[in-house]
């Protein structure tokens, strides 16, 4: 997480003195042995009956918006 901030500084995302804040925030916090990166269950998206999307539709689907609108990634987007 870290290294995160450091990169959000480096790009000018956050200010050094938010990131210098946020690391020490980041510093006072106690890691839980039980948390999971794990979602339990199926995802929003497969409730509500939509298929999976593959990776190379989830970078189509980038592609288009860094050179297109939004809207035109969205509508663009095939789902499989």
């Amino acid at each position: 997480m870290a290294g995160l901030l450091t990169i959000a500084m480096a790009a000018g995302v956050i200010s050094e003195v938010t990131g210098a804040a946020l690391a020490e925030l980041l510093a006072a916090t106690m890691p839980d042995p039980n948390w999971t990166p794990t979602v339990m269950g199926p995802s929003l998206a497969a409730q509500a009956g939509l298929p999976p999307v593959t990776p190379e539709q989830v970078q189509t689907a980038l592609g288009y918006w860094k050179t297109k609108p939004y809207k035109s990634a969205v509508l663009n987007l095939k789902l499989a």
